[in-house]
């Protein structure tokens, strides 16, 4: 054959390959233009083996340029690329368009399929997944969640997108998890975890963690993981509250919120723990200075008496804590967070009107006039010296939604005097 040149060894070296058939041999020629040196590269990515040849080249319609191409996207490796086709069912259309979004980088496509367990239609399924981006995206994700829990993840509403799941994972990170997201906690709780509202929360805390100025939010998370969504959401203000006593803590402390999750056990037991406050404030060599229990208020505050129940959380657990022999650490804060009942409502004869500052006005039906005035933030502190346990509590805080401080009072003796 006159495309081998003069060259007879290289003619017989090519035949043998084709078990000395020079019809196969025309065959393979043909799907490579009639170029020897092709043909003999092919057969040299092969092993010298022209029956891996011939099929390869069947697979691939006889075009010997589309089997060039997959051979050059796996470094010319022709086993690496017989794995990577066995992964798409031996369909090379399949297997070319997944390398082709791969940017026909086949050690990127075999990462991503081996993060797959080798099944080219689970990868397909997440490379046509809406939330994934691209992949890039993928393949940082996979690097972080299992391939099942990935799929689970991606079905759950609470999360949008692939790159929530991938600023989840850098907050496991950042606290201490490491990449062991699979098994630390459950999908379902992953899944309520990346919700927007309550991630930038999550990312804020780490943030602070990273700084020195908050600790143990990895038990935070891994104590708080299992509730629903709406308890998950009303406990974030623990964390909002920890940005806020951060920010106004003495140099060296840091504010510890997985306080719950190391609560001692009730003297008697070896199994109960005791009620414990949900933050801790800790000075530079470690002690407790200070105790903050949270409490969400969903009614909106009318008046100063919905606020009873709020200041009894604390101060009964305060209470009772003390009576078992092991008092709550330090300065004892309840802080609560609420929202004023803002608008004019029917009382009576009369009208009450109350405006975003705490003032609580009574208005007359008859004239219109206010009657009396008085404001809610004000009262409180005449309030609390008759709220039950109160005196377990040193400090009671009133927070907004967004974990602003509205107003705060502090106990002196029997006194409580409003100090914000």
């Amino acid at each position: 054959m006159v495309l081998f040149g003069k060259d007879t060894g290289r003619l017989e070296k090519a035949l043998a390959a084709f078990g000395d058939d020079s019809a196969r041999l025309d065959k393979a020629l043909t799907a490579f233009g009639s170029d020897a040196g092709k043909l003999e590269k092919a057969l040299k990515t092969f092993g010298g083996n022209g029956a891996r040849l011939e099929k390869a080249l069947t697979t691939f319609g006889e075009d010997g340029a589309r089997l060039d191409k997959a051979l050059g996207a796996f470094g010319n490796d022709a086993a690496r690329m017989e794995k990577a086709l066995a992964a798409f069912g031996e369909d090379t259309a399949r297997m070319e368009k997944a390398l082709g979004r791969f940017g026909d980088n086949g050690a990127d496509l075999e990462r991503a399929l081996d993060k797959c367990g080798g099944n080219g239609a689970r990868l397909e399924a997440l490379l046509d997944n809406p939330k994934i981006s691209d992949t890039k995206q993928l393949l940082s994700l996979l690097d972080d969640y299992d391939a099942t829990q990935l799929e689970e993840l991606l079905k759950i509403s609470t999360v949008p997108n692939g790159a929530q799941l991938e600023r989840m994972a850098k907050v496991f990170k950042d606290v201490g998890f490491g990449n062991g997201l699979t098994g630390a906690l459950k999908t379902d709780q992953l899944g309520r975890l990346a919700s927007p509202g309550i991630l930038d929360e999550l990312e804020k805390a780490a943030a602070l963690q990273g700084a020195g100025k908050v600790t143990g939010v990895q038990d935070w998370i891994k104590f708080n993981a299992p509730k629903g969504l709406d308890e998950l959401q009303d406990t974030l203000g623990e964390l909002r509250e920890a940005e806020r006593q951060a920010a106004q803590a003495n140099a060296g402390s840091a504010i510890e919120v997985g306080a719950e999750s190391h609560a001692p056990l009730r003297p008697g037991s070896t199994t109960e723990t005791a009620k414990s406050f949900d933050l801790e404030v800790k000075d530079s060599t470690g002690k407790v200075t200070g105790s903050t229990e949270f409490k969400r208020l969903d009614t909106p505050v009318e008046k100063v008496e919905n606020l009873r129940d709020s200041v009894r959380h604390g101060a009964d657990k305060a209470a009772q804590r003390a009576a078992e022999g092991i008092p709550i650490e330090g300065t004892l804060e309840t802080t609560i967070q609420m929202t004023l009942d803002v608008g004019i409502k029917p009382a009576g004869p009369n009208s009450i009107e109350i405006l975003a500052d705490g003032t609580r006005n009574i208005i007359r039906a008859d004239t219109g006039a206010i009657a009396k005035t008085t404001n809610i933030f004000d009262d409180v502190a005449n309030f609390l010296s008759g709220v039950e346990n109160n005196g377990n509590l040193n400090v009671v805080n009133l927070v907004d939604d967004t974990g602003k401080l509205l107003a705060s009072y502090q106990r002196t003796g029997a006194v409580w005097v409003r100090i914000f």
